[in-house]
């Protein structure tokens, strides 16, 4: 469904309990697992790139939190470019193996209740889990107190006015994970991010030549190139199955990545990119 006037776009929630379920078996599976391994020399370098611009905007380096924070990757990071890591999930296996793998500081359920976390962040991030949120707003209002005043906001979430979803609809492959109810557009997002009381000072929409090659696997139409993407997408997922056998770890996704990226210049699809990142500052007067 989607909201006539703002363009908000919204699946009808579910029972949270049920929620909780998909998340744990969409985000603890060996496959979910198998994916991060064999996109994570992938992430590290984009997750660096992100920390070189949050660095730019954020002089004064202290305390960071991730929300949404699974199993610690990006964390990992962000000591290097100064910062203190903090994170949440509400996946409690997976923040678990983030402390054991990284050593963050992990933060228990009532951490948006707890007075000692008042002023205290420097930074917050939150990678692709608004849309995850019954009411973002709120959560929002209630997370800008624990942001120090001039602190940052970092907010990454799918784009529904993207080439992306305009081409595969309901097979979009945002819409699949079961676990998201919410689908924002740039404007809905900075709506709810000012709402929430924060003053939002720069908008992008992103995405690189994987993304797109992997979203697009999901549109089954007669268009040549999109038909070679998915005939190599099962190439690379085939040979990559049998180089696991032998712990060998090649980079393969990145000739699918460049083959995006030529997909992305003949479809015109940079024009209308997947994702949706705002930065945004916690004013003085609030």
């Amino acid at each position: 469904m989607r909201c006539n006037n703002c363009g908000l776009g919204f699946l009808k929630p579910q029972d949270f309990s049920e929620l909780n379920e998909i998340n744990i078996r969409n985000y603890n599976d060996k496959i979910f697992y198998k994916k991060l391994i064999q996109a994570q020399s992938d992430l590290v370098s984009r997750y660096r790139k992100e920390l070189k611009e949050i660095a730019k905007i954020v002089k004064s380096k202290g305390n960071l939190i991730d929300i949404g924070c699974s199993l610690g990757l990006f964390l990992n990071e962000v000591s290097s470019f100064g910062f203190e890591p903090y994170g949440f999930d509400i996946n409690e296996i997976n923040l678990a193996k983030a402390k054991k793998m990284f050593g963050i500081n992990v933060l228990l359920k009532n951490y948006l209740d707890d007075k000692k976390f008042d002023n205290f962040f420097d930074v917050a991030t939150i990678w692709d889990v608004l849309e995850h949120m019954k009411d973002p707003i709120r959560f929002l209002s209630r997370l800008i107190l624990k942001i120090k005043r001039k602190g940052l906001l970092v907010v990454q979430c799918p784009n529904m006015d993207s080439y992306s979803f305009l081409k595969c609809g309901k097979q979009w492959d945002y819409l699949q994970a079961g676990d998201h109810l919410q689908f924002f557009t740039p404007k809905t997002l900075i709506k709810i991010i000012a709402t929430a009381g924060f003053h939002p000072i720069k908008v992008k929409t992103w995405e690189d030549g994987l993304m797109f090659s992997k979203l697009m696997v999901s549109l089954y139409n007669k268009d040549p190139t999109i038909q070679f993407n998915r005939l190599l997408y099962k190439i690379i997922s085939k040979v990559q199955k049998i180089l696991q056998k032998f712990d060998l770890n090649i980079p393969l996704q990145k000739i699918q990545g460049m083959f995006g990226w030529i997909l992305q210049m003949i479809h015109h699809s940079r024009r209308y990119p997947s994702l949706i990142k705002i930065y945004a500052i916690r004013p003085l007067n609030n």
